[in-house]
């Protein structure tokens, strides 16, 4: 063993595109010597460069496309990246307005359902109120064996006659 590497795929890659180092050139020209198989598909890749060549040398003739030049190339990525920070900011704008509107239209919705459930809870609180206030006997509980009772003082009280649901159930006594 002499210490090099084995011939490689990237070895044989090289000799066909006729880049291969001169100290690798007679290692692969033994390997494919010793290996006739391997040498005629070299040679059939060989063959298929040069074709290729001679069929395109009319573009190799081109000048490069502007586009396609350095300075341009390198041109158009900094006009990307000066792009870059102006979105971000239009983004934030956006986000920021859109988190004053919510704030905004949170409070107002809040407010105008507050005041509501306010006066909702100091209506019914100032009905009670006066439902109970004169009442010395039952301010609070009437046992539960005292149906009609309670029911005749509720309709003197609240100013309406008595009346009881079909559905309601009568106390078991």
């Amino acid at each position: 063993m002499t210490g090099e590497r084995p011939i490689g795929e990237d070895d044989l890659q090289a000799f066909v595109d006729d880049r291969l180092a001169p100290a690798r050139l007679e290692a692969v020209k033994a390997y494919l010597a010793a290996r006739p198989v391997m040498a005629a598909q070299v040679e059939c890749e060989i063959e298929q460069r040069r074709a290729l060549r001679e069929r395109l040398a009319f573009k190799a003739e081109e000048p490069i496309p502007s586009r396609l030049r350095i300075a341009n190339l390198v041109a158009a990525r900094r006009r990307r990246s000066l792009v870059r920070p102006a979105t971000v900011a239009a983004a934030m704008a956006w986000l920021a307005i859109g988190a004053v509107l919510g704030a905004a239209g949170g409070a107002w919705w809040s407010s105008g359902r507050q005041g509501q459930t306010i006066a909702s809870a100091a209506d019914s609180a100032i009905a009670a109120h006066r439902i109970y206030v004169s009442e010395r006997l039952h301010p609070v509980e009437v046992p539960g064996d005292q149906e009609a009772h309670l029911v005749q003082w509720l309709s003197r009280r609240v100013g309406r006659p008595s009346w009881r649901p079909t559905w309601a159930p009568r106390a078991i006594v």
